[in-house]
């Protein structure tokens, strides 16, 4: 047993006030860098939105290409314009987190995004099924987004943060789904008004 003087040095650093750092559980106010979260969270909302607002349209834009098809045979090319692009970004997917690892995230993202933006003018300026297929492809493969936002993320914030941060990204993808049809859906009744 130690005298009652080398016990209580011991024990004294434990119970200074001073010394003693308690750490308030993580919350939104005390998450750290907001502002590059909410760069990575528009991002991923930019990114959810093309996709909701094209799904919203796509049945009718094929529509307009052939006048004879049946609604089954539009369903099934709207099916295959979707699955490509999914297909094409899990495919791309491993190759975007290797390029990401080794150029940094920002180059993969601005890439992403800018490709994205081109495929949807492509899209945009399409007149046969063909074209929709090619620049869907292009899109699915260009889009690095999904993983590189998701390690930006866990890379921007400190581990105790994660649980609260990466709630971020399905809030991101309920705002665009919920935003990105109505606001297609809306513009198309507009433009069913107007006669050119």
């Amino acid at each position: 047993m130690l005298p009652p003087s080398q016990s209580r040095s011991i024990l004294e650093p434990a119970l200074n006030r001073n010394s003693l750092r308690i750490t308030p559980p993580a919350s939104w106010a005390s998450l750290p860098n907001k502002g590059q979260l909410a760069i990575i969270t528009s991002i991923r909302v930019v990114d959810f939105f093309q996709i909701a607002s094209l799904q919203a349209c796509m049945y009718k834009y094929l529509e307009s290409f052939s006048t004879g098809a049946t609604p089954s045979s539009i369903s099934v090319q709207v099916g295959f314009l979707q699955g490509a692009f999914t297909a094409t970004q899990v495919l791309s997917a491993i190759w975007w987190g290797r390029v990401s690892d080794t150029a940094g995230r920002k180059p993969v993202l601005l890439i992403g995004l800018i490709g994205t933006s081109i495929s949807y003018i492509g899209v945009a300026f399409s007149r046969s099924y063909g074209a929709l297929l090619i620049w869907r492809i292009f899109a699915g493969g260009i889009n690095g987004t999904v993983g590189a936002a998701r390690a930006t993320l866990a890379e921007t914030v400190p581990r105790e943060y994660h649980p609260r941060a990466f709630l971020l990204l399905p809030l991101a993808f309920n705002l665009a789904n919920t935003f990105g049809p109505s606001k297609v859906l809306g513009f198309l009744q507009v433009l069913s008004l107007i006669n050119f």
